[in-house]
């Protein structure tokens, strides 16, 4: 059952949504969403999902995410996310023989993750790591 609650959520890299799902049962809300894939954002959109945007990480401003949860410091409770770790693949090591790590334009998503922990200072940050990710 579904606790109601004031717990403000913000969830970037959010895929189709099972990570906020989760914090959802446990009585949180999901304030604003984020994610570049077409088809996971149509997926948060058809369950009712609001303030969703459709854009890669690198494009997505503060303050958009400020005019949904508010200005107030630590209006933010929790920011979700995981970063995709295709620079960090065991996979991708395996297929290439070696990675590029931080060196692969796509490592630049941990920045950014790390640009919006700054920059609405959430209470507190879950930082999912991808299951074959290697740092």
């Amino acid at each position: 059952m579904t606790q109601k609650s004031d717990f403000q959520a913000v969830s970037l890299f959010s895929g189709c949504g099972g990570l906020d799902y989760g914090f959802e049962a446990a009585g949180f809300k999901i304030q604003f969403s984020n994610d570049y894939d077409k088809y996971s954002v149509n997926t948060l959109r058809l369950n009712h999902r609001e303030n969703v945007l459709h854009a890669p990480v690198e494009e997505v401003v503060s303050s958009e995410i400020a005019r949904v949860i508010g200005t107030k410091k630590s209006s933010c409770d929790v920011l979700l996310g995981g970063p995709p770790c295709q620079p960090f693949s065991k996979s991708a090591y395996w297929s290439k023989g070696d990675t590029l790590r931080l060196k692969d334009p796509r490592a630049n998503t941990l920045s950014h993750y790390f640009r919006f922990v700054e920059d609405i200072l959430p209470k507190v940050f879950l930082f999912r790591k991808c299951a074959w990710a290697e740092l």
